[in-house]
């Protein structure tokens, strides 16, 4: 496949290092690949020489450096709130951009680097990697005809403190669950040839927003989503129902165990590392950005869709995480339980300019309970996470 002769990824943190390793495992030796991260620079240039990268990968502090770059294709894989900027500045050097899920915050942001990127005559592409799944497809053909389904489930789990590809795998606390997993959800729903959702039906709340349970209507059938945070362990389940039989994937392990009434009818399998999902989506962007055919799951339509349903969910959202707090927190409380800690310190990230105004009544609400609190170790911990000094 071409490539381009030069690769910049912009992120430090877990994900972006794994994008780096497979992205070394599959150009020559003569594509050069750059590393931007401003805030955790000195990080990432110790994992290099750990991993014996340093003299593969180069980190730059400043994106000035590299705007005399040719041939170049940008993978952003940084914090959300970041994404924008760091988009908007590939496109406007003219330079293919793959971009992690979510796009963008809010759909309004999307379809902004959308009409820029269609100004600039650049890929804009979305990092949607269960499109890119091979044992999603394999799922879907033992799917019945549509018109007998009844149910269609999904349940997705994270397991507290996971470690994958070597590293502990953390969630962006100031990231609502929602915000952080519709994009897969919506792709697993696309990749078994589903049509999608125009909207949440049902949404309810528990553990301060560690799990949510949704419902939606997939072409008339009712389609159950479970999504926890900090659970028991990793879970990735799509179940397919009809009167006559159940079928479900279990992929929490890769590729994957497909069942039929509870008994396996197919045995895990051994697969090349070129067949993993991330594997696929690198090197079909990476063709892509070097004038290879396009492939169409790396369309950006999908991101922008999926920002439209998290926006109208949102408000739901954020008011129920507000109620639960004022339920939960208490005018002498000296401790608080995990998911206390967890919705009060995503609640005071939020940007209030994305709430309506009974929301933002909620927020001053809890600012006044929270001002009432004696100095505490739990409090304590919010401020060292999100510098909260009592007024979010």
């Amino acid at each position: 496949m071409s490539i381009t002769e030069n690769i910049l990824v912009i992120g430090g943190g877990r994900w972006a290092k794994t994008i780096i390793e497979v992205i070394l495992d599959i150009i020559p030796e003569s594509v050069k690949v750059f590393v931007f991260s401003p805030h955790n620079s000195e990080a990432i240039s110790v994992w290099l020489v750990e991993k014996r990268f340093n003299e593969k990968v180069f980190v730059e502090t400043h994106l000035s450096k590299l705007e005399s770059l040719k041939s170049v294709a940008v993978i952003v894989a940084n914090a959300t709130r970041d994404h924008e900027k760091s988009v908007r500045w590939a496109i406007s050097m003219g330079f293919p951009v793959l971009v992690e899920k979510p796009v963008t915050a809010t759909s309004l942001a999307t379809s902004s680097l959308i009409e820029f990127a269609k100004e600039r005559k650049t890929i804009l592409s979305a990092a949607h990697v269960f499109r890119f799944a091979s044992y999603l497809e394999k799922f879907s053909h033992f799917i019945p005809d549509k018109k007998i389904i009844n149910q269609i489930k999904i349940i997705w789990m994270d397991a507290k403190n996971e470690t994958r590809y070597g590293n502990i795998k953390k969630y962006d606390s100031s990231l609502p669950i929602i915000t952080d997993l519709f994009p897969h959800i919506f792709s697993i729903l696309i990749s078994l040839d589903f049509k999608l959702p125009n909207k949440v039906n049902n949404l309810t709340f528990a553990r301060g927003g560690a799990s949510i349970s949704l419902e939606f209507t997939v072409e008339g059938v009712n389609c159950e989503v479970e999504l926890t945070r900090n659970g028991s362990a990793r879970k990735r389940i799509v179940e397919v129902n009809s009167e006559s039989k159940k079928l479900s994937l279990d992929f929490s392990v890769e590729p994957g165990i497909i069942y039929k009434d509870s008994l396996p009818i197919s045995e895990p399998v051994s697969w090349d590392k070129h067949d993993k999902p991330l594997v696929t989506m690198l090197s079909r962007f990476l063709s892509s950005a070097a004038g290879d055919q396009y492939d169409s799951r790396l369309g950006i339509d999908l991101g922008l869709y999926s920002n439209q349903i998290i926006d109208e969910a949102l408000p739901r959202y954020h008011s129920a995480m507000l109620d639960w707090i004022i339920d939960n927190l208490g005018n002498s409380q000296d401790e608080a339980n995990e998911d206390l800690l967890y919705a009060v310190t995503e609640i005071l990230q939020v940007d209030m300019n994305q709430m309506n105004r009974e929301n933002r009544n909620k927020v001053n609400l809890i600012s006044v309970k929270l001002d009432l609190l004696p100095e505490c170790v739990w409090l304590n911990q919010i401020k060292e996470k999100v510098g909260f000094n009592k007024n979010p």
